[in-house]
């Protein structure tokens, strides 16, 4: 039974990545998340949190689009060459990539301090781990759903499913636990 809750739960993630709202709603996710760790890192610059949210907000639009267009530009290349179609975690390593050198660079350019860009980078990096950590959380919870709602569920795949949510969202409750530090000092 573990295995049908886990083919379950496979399908609604692989479903999740190719629908468009669920993306949009990703990328608001880690624009929320980013703002909280730029406004840690630029305190002096960002004196609002409003201030955070547009600089997130416009780092990770640009670096959206020009992840997309780095994806438009390799894939029919990298079709033409393999002759298959590119994986979706081919194309998800490119646009991570991606987001990470622009917010890298860009931070660089706004701040130049190298322990300040090593610490953007890492945060971004930081923030597509909770944003995959969201997704997971709410695919998890949705297969739970289904599988309860057609009756079948058993206890070792309840188990399954709840270990793998609580496993993704641990860098959630990470990222709110230091937050609560940061903000009780």
């Amino acid at each position: 039974m573990p295995a049908r809750a886990l083919g379950i739960f496979a399908e609604i993630a692989q479903q999740s990545l190719q629908s468009q709202w669920i993306q949009i709603g990703l990328t608001l996710v880690a624009v929320g998340l980013f703002a909280l760790i730029l406004r840690r890192l630029l305190g002096e610059e960002l004196t609002t949190w409003g201030r955070a949210l547009a600089g997130s907000a416009f780092l990770i639009g640009h670096a959206t689009v020009l992840g997309t267009a780095v994806l438009l530009a390799s894939v029919p290349l990298l079709f033409l060459l393999k002759g298959e179609p590119v994986a979706v975690i081919t194309q998800s390593v490119v646009s991570l990539l991606v987001t990470t050198v622009y917010v890298g660079t860009a931070l660089h350019s706004f701040r130049p301090a190298w322990k300040n860009t090593a610490k953007a980078t890492l945060g971004i990096l930081w923030v597509q781990v909770e944003t995959v950590g969201t997704l997971t959380v709410v695919a998890a919870g949705y297969a739970f759903w289904k599988i309860v709602s057609s009756g079948t569920l058993s206890f070792s795949g309840a188990v399954l499913l709840g270990t793998v949510g609580a496993l993704y969202a641990l860098p959630l409750l990470v990222h709110a636990g230091v937050e609560a530090y940061y903000r009780l000092q």
